[in-house]
């Protein structure tokens, strides 16, 4: 599960997992707040806050204040979402770049644009498909560091 799942799950359950009649926190909830720190220490922090409010009496004005102050901390001390690029999206994208490399000099225009222009299209061309190329290669590389490592050192572990 993904920290923004189980985030958003957890937002629609109360204090102990009893917002709403009939939801409380899942297997699937459980496993991944063992297993992740940022997501457990977030809901320590929302029970606490919570805790708190209740024993300074829910009905008081100051202890909404203080709830307030203590979530916005809270809020303040969380990392900004980042969004994670899927690899099937990065493959999907290279196939498409790839092809294009193939496809566009068999295209039904691609002669009419040869005739028209003579040799000198097929170098600027292949420029900017090998560059694109390149780039997208670079930032494909770039992006998945952390995944080529732990695939590099599993890789040498068996040879």
């Amino acid at each position: 599960m993904r920290c923004e799942t189980f985030r958003n799950r957890y937002d629609r359950l109360g204090p102990g997992g009893e917002r709403r009649p009939g939801a409380v926190m899942g297997s699937g909830m459980m496993l991944h707040l063992a297993r992740c720190p940022d997501c457990s220490s977030s809901v320590a922090r929302v029970e606490a806050a919570i805790a708190a409010w209740r024993a300074e009496g829910s009905g008081a004005p100051r202890a909404e204040e203080l709830l307030v102050d203590r979530v916005m901390a809270a809020v303040r001390l969380q990392r900004p979402p980042r969004r994670e690029v899927l690899t099937r999206d990065w493959l999907i994208s290279g196939l498409v770049l790839a092809g294009s490399l193939i496809l566009i000099p068999e295209g039904r225009d691609f002669p009419w644009f040869r005739e028209l222009f003579g040799a000198r299209l097929i170098l600027p061309i292949a420029l900017v498909l090998g560059i694109g190329l390149s780039a997208f290669g670079a930032l494909f590389a770039g992006s998945h560091v952390d995944e080529m490592e732990g695939f590099a050192r599993r890789f040498a572990r068996q040879h």
